[in-house]
């Protein structure tokens, strides 16, 4: 009952905003275009003491990167799934494992990884 209140909350926010899923694709497509360099950015630059503002053309790795990783967390890109499917297995097992050890077993497992990662 409350999932529905929130989400009628959700979609009147969404309304009067003018800003739903559509919308932040959209703008994340547009940063793409401008990351990879199809479309030019205007930039200001001082040349001989005159700011002038020009157009130009530039590729943005790091703005790429991000871009393709919001899009593929959009249209929930296997690759991601699988990571946390993985660590989740990883966790479980991880978990299952110290809960089936004895105290002793526990304190013997935490003195030999002290002993690995000493660093005195």
């Amino acid at each position: 009952m409350h999932s529905n209140a929130i989400n009628k909350a959700k979609q009147k926010i969404s309304e009067r905003t003018e800003i739903d899923s559509d919308f932040v694709l959209k703008q994340i497509k547009e940063f793409l275009d401008y990351c990879f360099g199809r479309k030019p950015i205007k930039k200001t630059i001082v040349q001989d003491g005159v700011p002038q503002t020009v157009e130009v053309e530039e590729f943005n790795h790091a703005g790429v990167s991000k871009a393709l990783e919001l899009l593929g967390k959009h249209i929930n890109v296997q690759a991601f799934k699988e990571k946390q499917e993985v660590k989740g297995i990883i966790e479980n097992n991880t978990q299952s494992i110290i809960k089936n050890m004895t105290k002793e077993e526990r304190g013997a497992r935490i003195k030999e990884l002290i002993q690995k990662v000493d660093i005195s």
